[in-house]
């Protein structure tokens, strides 16, 4: 199914009071929108879908906003667009949401105040996390812990290292053996049909987020 993106010329709002308040008034008009759309939605639908679709982007314009803040607070901005393209590249490559990725990644870079260095860690964390089953906020709390020195969190992730091993090795070793063991995890899980559904999804979530942000540019 193609949703058109000229199906926003139909609301006439600015800002989110603005959008709702044409949310609302679409209610008389539709089933005409679905009928133009090709799809066999009730009015309630067709509005429920237009509301969800403004929450989705305003959710994901605030995650944005916070680790462009983040950055700037670092003193990191011009870094920005590159991480923005990465967590873009990284959720059509995994099916993980940018919803994951960005908080992940946010931890990530506050531990390391280095945008390549937090890249690096939030592959491996992807890798760790796909390999062992656990969250993805799990293993890069854990991962950013043991950057900091604190491996406590690493070792109850049952990651196959020893708490010997744990203590007597400093993050770059560590990592070294947890890519030996878990590299490629993420890109294996990718290609399994669960994987490939995931990343539909993904798909579905952005255009959705589109649209909204199309229903509040008009």
């Amino acid at each position: 199914m193609t949703v058109k993106i000229p199906i926003v010329t139909i609301y006439n709002g600015k800002g989110v009071k603005e959008a709702n308040k044409s949310l609302f008034s679409l209610e008389k008009s539709a089933k005409k929108l679905a009928k133009s759309l090709g799809l066999g939605l009730s009015t309630a639908a067709v509005v429920a879908f237009g509301k969800a679709s403004i929450k989705a982007f305003l959710d994901d314009d605030k995650a944005a906003k916070q680790l462009s803040k983040t950055l700037d607070n670092l003193g990191i901005a011009f870094e920005s667009p590159a991480v923005a393209d990465f967590i873009a590249k990284m959720e059509k490559a995994t099916g993980v949401a940018d919803d994951e990725l960005r908080p992940a990644f946010n931890s990530l870079v506050i531990a390391t105040h280095d945008a390549t260095k937090a890249q690096d860690m939030l592959g491996l964390a992807l890798d760790v996390s796909a390999g062992t089953g656990k969250d993805l906020g799990t293993v890069t709390a854990a991962l950013q812990k043991a950057y900091l020195g604190n491996n406590t969190a690493l070792q109850k992730l049952g990651v196959g290292l020893t708490k010997a091993e744990l203590a007597s090795t400093d993050f770059n070793a560590i990592s070294e053996k947890l890519t030996k063991l878990f590299g490629g995890a993420a890109e294996a899980n990718a290609a399994t049909y669960s994987g490939q559904l995931d990343i539909l999804a993904r798909s579905a979530d952005n255009a959705k987020e589109s649209i909204g942000k199309g229903l509040l540019d008009r």
